[in-house]
C-alpha cells in the first residue's frame, strides 16, 4: 500500500478495535477473542467471529484488509446496520466514488465494499488497500 492511502486516512475514520491498514501489528487476540487464520490468495485472513471482524494480512505481514459486521465499529462514520442510503451519503462525503459495480467504491488506493442483504440493509463493510495503478471504473 502506498503513502496516498496512509495519508488519506484521517484519525478516527477507521474505528475497528484500533486496527489500521498497513500496520505490521500481528493481532492474534482482540478483547480476549483469539483469531482463526484462513489462507487466501494474497496472504491470510484472521477471523474474530465473536467480534464480527476479519483482518486480512498480506504476504509482507501488513494489514491489507479490514472487514466488520459489528455495529459498534465504523468505517468513515458508517456503522454496519445502517441503511444503504445513509451509508452512501457518508461514503461519498469521505471522497469515495462508485467503482463500476453496486456497493463498491474507490478513493486513491483504498476500496470500500458495502455488504448488503436482500432487504437492502448494509450488514457490514470491507476496507481494503488496492493497487493505485488499477483504474477506477
Amino acid at each position: 500500500m502506498g503513502n496516498a492511502a496512509k495519508s488519506s486516512l484521517a484519525p478516527g475514520q477507521v474505528n475497528v478495535y484500533g486496527v489500521a491498514l498497513d500496520s505490521s501489528t500481528d493481532y492474534r487476540e482482540i478483547r480476549g477473542v483469539r483469531g482463526i487464520d484462513e489462507p487466501c490468495l494474497r496472504g491470510f485472513d484472521r477471523s474474530f467471529d465473536e467480534l464480527d471482524i476479519v483482518i486480512g494480512y498480506g504476504r509482507d505481514g501488513k494489514i491489507r484488509k479490514i472487514t466488520t459486521r459489528n455495529p459498534q465499529n465504523s468505517l468513515f462514520g458508517v456503522h454496519p446496520g445502517e441503511t444503504v442510503a445513509s451509508a452512501l451519503v457518508k461514503i461519498r462525503g469521505a471522497g469515495f466514488v462508485e467503482n463500476g459495480s453496486p456497493h463498491h467504491f474507490r478513493k486513491e488506493d483504498l476500496a470500500v465494499t458495502m455488504l448488503v442483504d436482500g432487504a437492502g440493509r448494509m450488514f457490514g463493510m470491507t476496507l481494503e488497500a488496492v493497487d493505485p495503478a488499477d483504474t477506477i471504473k
